[in-house]
């Protein structure tokens, strides 16, 4: 590895390393911290000793039937969100995308997608172009 190598790697972990360390305290930290909890009888409010007791908080939870009432009300919000909120926002952004950028067709669309060109090929080869319509910003 050459000076000018080292000096770019140098570069880009400085600015990787900030967004990392916040990353760490602001994600990673909590959800280790929240995970060791579950395994013990420890009350961060209260204070006190860590006792270590296993599985038994997960097994207090799963009989408790106001965790199955909590969890299908979460289910049913997911469901509502995934399957309701996601395509109405899709419809609505394609509408103004259209308006905006003056689009004829679906394609237009699903170019910028992840995977959107090479889902563009087939329709293009069957049609008999060797080239897909590519949106035009791409």
């Amino acid at each position: 590895m050459n000076k000018r190598d080292r000096s770019a790697l140098l570069v880009y972990f400085g600015f990787i390393f900030p967004g990392l360390v916040i990353y760490l305290f602001i994600v990673a930290f909590p959800i280790l911290y929240s995970v060791l909890l579950s395994f013990s009888d420890f009350n961060p409010n209260k204070g006190g000793v860590w006792n270590f007791v296993g599985l038994m908080q997960y097994k207090t939870m799963i009989d408790d039937p106001s965790f199955w009432h909590a969890l299908k009300n979460n289910m049913i919000v997911v469901a509502i969100s995934v399957f309701g909120q996601i395509p109405i926002g899709f419809v609505l952004a394609f509408i103004l995308y259209r308006q905006l950028v003056g689009a004829r067709h679906r394609h237009h669309v699903a170019a910028p997608l992840p995977g959107g060109r090479s889902r563009l090929h087939a329709p293009a080869a069957a049609l008999g172009r060797s080239d897909p319509p590519v949106h035009p910003y791409a």
